[in-house]
């Protein structure tokens, strides 16, 4: 007689909502879940056993997260609704004036583009040299020389 066993984790959804996900860079629907490992028979978990864990899960990229990431502040990631062409050719002055690289990404995405497409239209327009504001994290093109959130000077990445 064959017996099969093994572990398995079971998942279910608690809640659900809108957040800024780090790796689209954009408000994106979330899942907040919890987990729990299981001992199966003939791969049904019956047995729980450990901790259970918590996490959000991007419903667009399925990236996980700690759940204090909600806690975070929502960055300002749009001045207003633009049209992707108009935001592709403005790009690279945008980012000139200040604009931070996260937030033109969320445009970009926001209006349509792919995140990897959206990536290679930044790196064009400022090439991939950056400044970063060591106060709020965001990243500038190098002819910026101070945050536009705080003022604080940027440093060469």
């Amino acid at each position: 007689m064959i017996f099969i066993f093994g572990t398995s984790n079971r998942t279910k959804t608690l809640a659900s909502g809108m957040f800024t996900c780090p790796f689209c860079h954009a408000q994106r629907p979330y899942e907040r879940k919890s987990t729990r490992p299981h001992i199966s028979f003939y791969f049904i978990p019956l047995i729980p056993y450990g901790d259970t864990t918590e996490f959000i899960e991007c419903q667009h990229c399925h990236h996980a997260y700690d759940p204090a990431i909600l806690s975070h502040p929502t960055p300002r990631l749009t001045r207003e609704a633009r049209p992707l062409a108009d935001q592709l050719n403005t790009l690279k002055q945008r980012l000139q004036d200040g604009v931070p690289i996260e937030w033109a990404l969320a445009d970009l995405t926001g209006a349509g583009l792919e995140r990897t497409l959206a990536i290679q239209q930044v790196e064009q327009a400022v090439g991939r040299g950056r400044k970063l504001c060591p106060t709020c994290g965001l990243s500038y093109a190098e002819t910026r020389s101070t945050c536009s959130e705080d003022a604080t000077a940027l440093q060469s990445e």
